[in-house]
């Protein structure tokens, strides 16, 4: 996950989550785990969304167009990194608050998961 977060640090749109404090942070779902930064959202270990625009914000929800890619590193013995970056477009994302902990995640308006605590 500390490769995922190096990434997401790097993110290239600009665009940002304004008032993000409720949704920042990691959560985990059964199977996966989503990374939350202001200017992006990871899954798992490889895959990163940058905001393609701001997104909307609503007391609840979080939603908006991201481009997202999957990015896999080769050999991190390498100066720089030795990377191989597959683009998979531009999705939907929405992230739903349950609670103070649960988040419920869609892509294209398909569920994807609830994300909770980790551990």
């Amino acid at each position: 996950m500390k490769s995922l977060a190096i990434i997401l640090a790097l993110g290239t749109s600009g665009a940002v989550l304004a008032q993000p404090a409720a949704y920042l942070g990691t959560r985990c779902s059964e199977s996966e785990d989503i990374h939350v930064e202001p200017n992006g959202v990871g899954f798992n270990e490889h895959t990163v969304c940058t905001w393609v625009n701001a997104p909307t914000v609503k007391s609840a929800s979080v939603h908006g167009v991201v481009a997202c890619q999957n990015i896999y590193i080769l050999d991190a013995s390498t100066d720089p990194v030795t990377t191989e970056i597959l683009d998979q477009g531009t999705r939907h994302l929405r992230m739903v608050l349950i609670n103070d902990i649960d988040m419920d995640v869609y892509l294209d308006r398909v569920p994807i998961g609830r994300f909770g605590a980790c551990g």
